[in-house]
């Protein structure tokens, strides 16, 4: 991928996809972003990983990030 612009460059580091540039107070850009061959935009799963950095940038120590993952199920068995 020589032609490649470096915001699209594939890293050999994991960690380079959550990669966040500050800006300003609680603004952060992407330093890098993803694009599958022949996808039709970037990676969905690299976006709301770095939104979730960017959270967890803008809150103090003593809030915690709590995530729910939940799949289609009958609701009554949730609470």
């Amino acid at each position: 991928m020589e032609d490649a612009p470096s915001y699209q460059m594939e890293s050999s580091q994991p960690s380079d996809a959550l990669d966040l540039e500050k800006l300003d107070v609680n603004l952060y850009r992407s330093r890098h972003l993803w694009i599958p061959r022949r996808a039709r935009g970037v990676f969905g799963g690299q976006v709301i990983s770095q939104a979730l950095v960017a959270a967890t940038n803008c809150v103090g120590a003593e809030y915690g990030l709590h995530v729910r993952l939940t799949r289609l199920m009958n609701i009554q068995r949730i609470f």
